[in-house]
């Protein structure tokens, strides 16, 4: 493997993580995905093999909210890849609900997925990173501001932004860039599992940040990693959001309180 190019791509079977791996390989990298379901982690490789054949994908079955089997994923890269020039984290979960009616084991994984698990990844493996590679993490525009249903979720990416922030510090002696991804909603299959459940008014708050291809937010990823940013925008309104609640937390909060307010008036 000396003198190739390899990227992981943590949840790479589907939605951002599969787009990820498609401009990857354009690039003339090869690429490790990374999953839970074997089924769908094959189907990806053979998509992918189709179109780029002159590159290598390879798979992985992990369920990264185990850190064990996080050791296991970051011995197999060690022994078969040797250093990976970088690492996207595009896993996540999301059950959008009340936190009255929200489920214990559902507020367990998605704490699990969404934020112990980048901490394990990253802990085992930015020492198979070369100087100058990178380390994403694919958050949410959730994570900017809470939104009604999401007090869990948008708890789980918030407190992954300061910990790729403390990370960027620790890293900088090994040259290895953090970046963090902010998107609205993306059209994945996520996305339509979510919906199934998302609350009436979560899923009008929702339409103002409007939805992105997951195309879009993964050339933002691979154009993002040369930069010298902390955090990428995908969109103008995502980025917009950023801005106005950095400038004028009050302005937002209150713009939401309204919609709130608004809807249980109408709804009662």
């Amino acid at each position: 493997m000396q003198g190739d190019k390899w990227v992981v791509i943590i949840g790479g079977s589907s939605g951002i993580g599969f787009s990820c791996a498609k401009q990857f390989l354009m690039m003339d990298y090869h690429v490790l995905l990374v999953a839970r379901n074997e089924q769908r982690l094959a189907q990806a490789r053979r998509e992918l093999m189709q179109r780029y054949s002159a590159s290598t994908v390879k798979i992985y079955s992990c369920d990264v909210s185990v850190v064990e089997q996080v050791k296991e994923l970051c011995c197999y890269i060690k022994s078969s890849l040797s250093m990976i020039d970088g690492v996207v984290i595009s896993s996540g979960y999301m059950q959008a609900s009340t936190l009255a009616t929200m489920q214990v084991s559902d507020i367990d994984y998605m704490l699990d997925v969404n934020l112990r698990a980048c901490i394990y990844i990253a802990k085992y493996i930015t020492d198979s990173i070369v100087s100058r590679g990178f380390i994403v993490f694919v958050s949410s525009l959730a994570a900017v501001q809470g939104v009604y249903g999401y007090s869990v979720y948008s708890a789980s990416k918030a407190a992954l932004h300061t910990f790729a922030e403390s990370l960027e510090h620790e890293l900088m002696p090994n040259a290895v860039r953090v970046k963090v991804v902010c998107p609205p909603d993306t059209d994945t299959p996520g996305l339509k599992t979510e919906e199934q459940s998302r609350p009436e008014l979560t899923r009008e708050l929702s339409r103002t940040a409007g939805i992105l291809p997951a195309d879009r937010v993964a050339s933002v990823i691979v154009s993002g990693i040369k930069n010298n940013r902390l955090y990428l925008w995908p969109s103008v309104t995502a980025k917009g959001i950023s801005v106005v609640k950095g400038l004028f937390p009050g302005l937002l909060r209150r713009m939401l309180c309204f919609d709130v307010d608004k809807y249980f008036r109408r709804n009662v």
